[in-house]
């Protein structure tokens, strides 16, 4: 039993390590931090959240979430403005150049994905989609208690 645990944690976390590090030099080849995608894709799916917003739906620090929308927004990513009905709320949205990019990124990741269910079939595919749906239920369950 210890020893399936251990094999176990040792492949999940080789997994989350080498994807991690697949998604970081993605990123970089776009001239992007690899916290700056996924913020970048919540605001294409839900332009004019908030850094709170943001921050609470990646599972992210609100501090790394200010850093990385302020960089993305000296490289022309993303505007800050003023929420019209509350003007202590700081709302931000992607500019033209930032949806490129996303797109860019987007295409990139898309690919690298199917780089890496080479020789899956669609079955297997669906059935790994499902247990991971799983498995991050689990972990947010725990996370929860």
């Amino acid at each position: 039993m210890e020893e399936t645990y251990r094999h176990e944690t040792s492949v999940f976390g080789r997994f989350c390590r080498l994807r991690t590090e697949a998604l970081g030099a993605l990123s970089e080849k776009a001239g992007l931090h690899v916290a700056q995608p996924p913020v970048l894709s919540l605001l294409m799916f839900y332009p004019g959240m908030t850094i709170m917003e943001i921050a609470e739906k990646l599972r992210l620090a609100q501090a790394s979430v200010t850093n990385n929308v302020s960089r993305m927004e000296k490289m022309g990513l993303v505007t800050k403005t003023q929420d019209a009905d509350d003007g202590r709320k700081i709302r931000v949205n992607v500019t033209e150049k930032g949806q490129k990019c996303f797109e860019a990124v987007e295409a990139s990741i898309k690919q690298f994905n199917e780089e890496m269910f080479a020789g899956f079939s669609e079955e297997e595919k669906a059935r790994m989609l499902e247990d991971t749906k799983r498995i991050i239920h689990n972990i947010e369950k725990f996370l929860a208690e």
